[in-house]
């Protein structure tokens, strides 16, 4: 077995502004806010990217600059960059199973394999297989071990839908897409 850092080295860190565009176009999410209180905060601010500012969102937390006291882009993997990367993957992978399941098998990008609440392994092993592919451009076997990982994962969860975000969520965190 070779270094946790082998596959990564050499590879740039994913901007913020990338990161929110892949997982944009992996789910559907946008991680948005309107900030302030009242109706003329949302007037005045309206709605707010929150990978792509620094004033009410995590641009610069996420290793973007600011312009004033942040003049040049981190390419450090920070405690702090990790968590806005654990979080922006958790709420993404929440909103996409709750879009996927809603709609029909055949107009979805994400969940092809399985309909919500299908157990049964071969489906579900088929679908983390489908879901490697897609978010990370790794095709692999579903009796392969990166499957064999995310089958535990996502039965630890003890839940289809609560497995599937969990699923998701890791593999949206995965290095392969926080280095490019």
């Amino acid at each position: 077995m070779g270094s946790p850092a082998e596959g990564i080295a050499g590879r740039k860190t994913t901007r913020p502004e990338q990161l929110a565009r892949l997982v944009a176009d992996l789910t559907g999410f946008r991680w948005t806010a309107h900030p302030g209180k009242g109706a003329k905060a949302a007037e005045r601010f309206g709605e707010v990217d929150l990978m792509g500012t620094d004033q009410f969102g995590y641009r610069s937390m996420a290793g973007g600059v600011e312009g004033f006291q942040i003049t040049e882009p981190s390419f450090a993997y920070s405690p702090t960059r990790t968590l806005v990367l654990q979080t922006l993957a958790t709420e993404a992978a929440a909103f996409a199973v709750e879009q996927e399941f809603a709609r029909g098998r055949g107009e979805r990008r994400l969940f092809t394999e399985v309909d919500d609440g299908e157990a049964a392994e071969a489906a579900v092993r088929a679908q983390l297989a489908r879901l490697h592919e897609r978010v990370l451009a790794a095709p692999v076997s579903e009796r392969g071990p990166e499957v064999e990982a995310t089958y535990a994962l996502y039965q630890a969860a003890g839940d289809g839908r609560r497995g599937w975000i969990l699923v998701l969520a890791a593999l949206l965190q995965d290095p392969r897409v926080a280095f490019h």
